[in-house]
C-alpha cells in the first residue's frame, strides 16, 4: 500500500504473523525503515499458542537484537513487553553490558474489559515522537483514543519507550 501527502510517500508491507509470515532473510529485513506490531483480538501472554510465541521470538531475536525500529500498538505492545517476561539483558540486548533483568509482563486489566473512548496522557517521547512524525509546530499533551481491551502491559522492559498511557 502507498500513502501520500505533498511530501512524504510511505510504502507499507504486510506480513502475517497468524500465519507465521515475516521477511525471509535479513535483507528483506534491512530493506525496511521500520516496523508497526499493531492490534490484534488475540492475548499476548498465550504464548503457549504457535504464532504467538514465534511473533514474541521474532520481537526479542530479530527486531531487539537487531534494533529495528519498531512502534508496538496495543495487542503489539503488550506482546513486545511480554516477549520479555523471562529473559535477562546480558542474553538479549548486546548493547548493554548490566546484567539487571529487562522484564515486561502483559497482564488480564484487573478492572475488566474496556470499550469506548479514552484521554491517552503522552510522555515527554510521545510529545517529541507525534509532533516530529507530523512535521508540526503543534504541541501535544494526549490523544482522545477509542479503544477495546482487556488485558494490559503491567511492566515495559528497559528497551522500551513508553510514548503515553491512562
Amino acid at each position: 500500500q502507498l500513502l501520500t501527502t505533498s511530501n512524504i510517500t510511505i510504502s507499507i508491507t504486510v506480513f502475517h504473523a497468524q500465519t507465521l509470515d515475516y521477511p525471509s532473510d535479513n535483507e528483506e529485513w534491512d530493506s525496511f525503515t521500520g516496523i508497526i506490531i499493531p492490534g490484534s483480538l488475540s492475548t499476548a501472554y498465550h504464548d503457549h499458542i504457535e504464532w504467538i510465541e514465534r511473533l514474541q521470538k521474532v520481537i526479542r531475536e530479530e527486531i531487539n537484537i537487531n534494533r529495528r525500529k519498531t512502534l508496538a500498538v496495543c495487542f503489539g505492545h503488550q506482546s513486545f513487553a511480554h516477549a520479555f517476561k523471562d529473559y535477562s539483558s546480558n542474553r538479549l540486548n548486546r548493547n548493554q553490558d548490566k546484567g539487571e533483568p529487562q522484564r515486561g509482563l502483559a497482564v488480564k486489566c484487573p478492572t475488566g474489559c474496556k470499550v469506548g473512548r479514552r484521554s491517552c496522557n503522552l510522555t515527554i517521547e510521545g510529545k517529541w515522537f507525534l509532533s516530529s512524525a507530523l512535521a508540526s509546530v503543534a504541541t501535544f499533551e494526549s490523544l482522545e483514543l477509542l479503544y477495546t481491551h482487556g488485558d494490559m502491559v503491567q511492566s515495559l522492559p528497559p528497551i522500551a519507550i513508553s510514548l503515553g498511557g491512562n
